[in-house]
């Protein structure tokens, strides 16, 4: 029982290893696609400006995401307008609440923005006491890598643990509303040894004593200033566009132009394949419905949307009842994956235009 267990794991693996290297060599074409931000409203306040987050590491955490806001671009152009802050500390005071929204709003009626990010963030950390542990190191060398005689030393260990909590608020200056209110949380662990003699700087369960906790509490806030980014900003990610590899049709030139096209799509010269694609098009682009498919993934390559999908239905329209299962597959993901662009395409358009409105 236990020899088919292993066999049955080792089998498993082999597949699923087969899957992903089917994945990764699927011939297509790739391009770039822009995402609207998960939070359209949120997205739609561009003049910006971070007021304050109270708690340990409170400055420290509103300057790193003041940093991730001004970061976050789209088509190479900054899509926030930031403001500093006035760092007049009696404007926020930390906390949530009516007081701590009517502050944001007040200062952002004041510099003229859209909406203004405030919060709270919160850190805890733990140390162990110190323990010990045997090590060996080489003492004497009988060549470059060969070590004659080895020598046992001891160390001093501590375990540290570290958790960051960080909560951000975006308030809508002009409606008052609040557009964002996210908590987010993470921690981490480490366990770091000095040789005996060098000591700890301090003793005891104090983890903050020690500088190992402070720098594992910020490294944390650090990445959770930038948990938000595609939730309130645009950004692009990569898409591919499969390619049938063979014609439908048993025509030489086409089998042949098919190869030599597929060839320069996996090459990464998509340009180059659409314009041998192309080519075939003015001799058979009404016959086989393999290359009008092709023809509809170099329309959504180019951002074309509407010839793709035209190009797409035209494929099902000439192939009919010979269209082979996994035709019909493929070109229901293609025309699903068409749907899902265009309502990104029209909520990015939406964004744009409402900026350039105002």
């Amino acid at each position: 029982m236990a020899d088919w267990r292993i066999l049955s794991r080792i089998t498993a693996l082999i597949g699923g290893a087969l899957a992903l290297v089917s994945c990764a060599s699927t011939p297509g074409l790739s391009y770039t696609v822009a995402e609207p931000a998960a939070n359209s409203h949120a997205a739609s306040l561009r003049r910006v400006a971070v007021l304050g987050f109270s708690g340990w590491h409170g400055g420290e955490f509103a300057r790193s995401f003041d940093a991730s806001l001004r970061e976050a671009r789209f088509e190479g152009a900054p899509w926030f307008d930031v403001t500093a802050p006035t760092g007049d500390p009696a404007l926020y005071s930390g906390g949530f609440g009516p007081s701590a929204q009517a502050r944001a709003i007040e200062f952002g009626e004041a510099y003229g923005l859209d909406g203004v990010w405030y919060g709270d963030v919160d850190t805890d950390s733990w140390a162990s006491h110190v323990y010990y542990e045997m090590r060996k190191k080489c003492v004497e060398w009988d060549g470059l890598f060969d070590c004659e005689t080895r020598k046992e030393y001891e160390v001093a260990c501590r375990d540290f643990e570290a958790r960051a909590t960080a909560r951000m608020v975006l308030v809508d200056v002009r409606s008052g509303q609040i557009v964002v209110d996210r908590l987010f949380s993470d921690d981490d662990s480490d366990k770091r040894c000095r040789e005996r003699g060098e000591g700890w700087r301090h003793g005891g369960h104090h983890s903050r004593l020690d500088p190992a906790a402070p720098e594992m509490e910020r490294n944390l806030l650090h990445s959770l200033s930038g948990r938000l980014r595609r939730e309130i900003a645009p950004y692009t990610r990569s898409q591919k566009a499969r390619l049938m590899t063979s014609p439908s049709l048993p025509y030489m030139d086409l089998t042949n132009g098919f190869a030599q096209a597929v060839s320069l799509a996996e090459d990464g010269r998509g340009q180059a394949a659409c314009a041998l694609f192309e080519t075939m098009d003015e001799r058979f682009g009404e016959e086989d419905p393999a290359l009008a498919y092709n023809l509809a993934a170099c329309a959504e390559m180019a951002g074309d949307l509407d010839a793709a999908r035209d190009r797409y239905e035209a494929a099902l329209q000439i192939g009919g009842m010979t269209l082979t299962p996994d035709f019909l597959k493929d070109a229901d993901e293609a025309l699903r994956r068409l749907g899902a662009l265009e309502v990104d395409r029209d909520a990015m358009d939406y964004l744009i235009n409402a900026r350039l409105e105002e």
